[in-house]
């Protein structure tokens, strides 16, 4: 595992006034930035984040990064039953709590995922068109995306934007629980959390743990006594 690295400081932060950096504003920040990340098109920087790159589909023209962002959404099919997204969401955090490991963690496998899936399925197909113009001798003004390329983005963005809510759900109950904790221990009660010994399945390893090796310590002392 990668060490964290948590900065000591965010120098974006020094131009914020004292009385904005509350703890109100530092969790509308980070949800802003968890939503920020599941934006394909906001990795794309030295491309202008999409804005620079025109493209068109069934005769309307858009920027990259407009069409993601306005013309996608629009597109998303109805959402599916309640209670289904909650077994989804639950099964999510059962695999995220077994990693055993903290949001920041989780944010860099999170930001490299979705890095990853701009790269291969939005700019390769975008560049690969450019570098097919180059080779013909013809000029490429304007990228043209076929339906199936379309479809193919749409179940990218829907699928991205699912994991972007759980996601923040899970980050969430994370804080909570924290702060659940923070209160325990000044009022003298402790809680459990992920990462805890208390939790079932640790409480399970470390009884089994010590059925097998209290035994045989005992058995090691009285040999060594006699």
């Amino acid at each position: 595992r990668q060490p964290v690295l948590t900065p000591k400081e965010l120098p974006v932060l020094k131009g914020v006034p004292a009385d904005q950096l509350t703890s109100a504003n530092y969790l509308r920040w980070m949800v802003t930035l968890i939503g920020d990340l599941h934006q394909p098109l906001h990795w794309l920087r030295p491309k202008n984040h999409g804005k620079d790159i025109e493209m068109e589909f069934q005769g309307d023209e858009f920027s990259l990064l407009k069409f993601w962002e306005e013309y996608l959404p629009k597109h998303f099919s109805p959402l599916p039953d309640k209670e289904l997204m909650q077994r989804h969401y639950k099964k999510q955090k059962l695999s995220w709590d077994l990693t055993r490991m903290v949001p920041l963690e989780l944010f860099r496998i999170w930001a490299k995922e979705v890095a990853a899936a701009m790269c291969e399925h939005v700019l390769k197909p975008v560049e690969e068109a450019a570098a097919k113009a180059k080779a013909e001798g013809t000029n490429f003004p304007v990228f043209h995306l076929d339906k199936d390329l379309r479809d193919k983005w749409l179940n990218i963005s829907e699928e991205i934007t699912v994991r972007a809510g759980e996601r923040l759900a899970y980050v969430l109950e994370d804080v909570l629980r924290h702060q659940k904790d923070k209160l325990g221990h000044r009022e003298g009660r402790g809680h459990w959390n992920q990462h805890s010994l208390m939790r079932p399945h640790a409480f399970m390893y470390n009884t089994g743990a010590a059925i097998m090796l209290v035994p045989t310590l005992l058995l090691l002392f009285q040999w060594h006594y006699e």
